[in-house]
């Protein structure tokens, strides 16, 4: 068949397609796929293999674009933005012992209030959407816990200043005793 710039020649052209063990016409291979013939044809002009043309698409992988996490608009298919990030990573850091900042959070006890932890809704509510420039989470209480009234977004000059003391090492047993 003679190829055109914009593909085949006669794009409603019967293809006859080999796949899977069987030769079939491209209306045989849509009856038994559930693809239709003109979307097989389409793909085999577009230059797709023959077996990627019977094959649906796969899913997103996105974990972020599942239908609960688009109602609120900041888990888009391109990504999450920086508030929803934001607060996937305080939780991760509070409850996966996985991750590197754990002994900094969840093994001192931080945790994430039951309503934050089970809504981004509510959270966004409570906290805003993150300001633009180099802004972070930040617990104004550092031994209290995530919650409403405990957090704001903070620069980090203002994290570095609202930092916990620092635990300085004590000899103990060696030269306490005087005479």
């Amino acid at each position: 068949m003679r190829k055109t710039r914009k593909g085949l020649a006669n794009p409603n052209a019967k293809y006859t397609i080999k796949a899977f063990g069987k030769v079939l016409t491209s209306e045989e291979w849509g009856r038994e796929t559930k693809i239709s013939a003109e979307t097989i044809r389409r793909r085999l002009r577009r230059g797709m293999s023959p077996l990627m043309a019977l094959t649906e698409p796969r899913k997103s992988s996105n974990k972020f674009a599942t239908a609960a996490s688009l109602q609120h608009g900041h888990a888009t298919r391109s990504g999450p933005t920086a508030t929803y990030y934001s607060w996937k990573s305080m939780l991760k850091r509070c409850a996966n012992p996985k991750c590197k900042e754990f002994r900094l959070y969840g093994a001192r006890g931080i945790t994430v209030c039951a309503t934050w932890k089970n809504s981004f809704v509510a959270f966004l509510a409570d906290m805003g959407k993150k300001p633009e420039g180099r802004y972070s989470i930040d617990r104004i209480n550092n031994d209290g816990n995530y919650e409403p009234g405990n957090c704001r977004w903070a620069t980090p000059k203002e994290q570095a200043n609202n930092r916990r003391p620092l635990q300085k090492p004590t000899l103990q047993g060696a030269g306490d005793e005087r005479s």
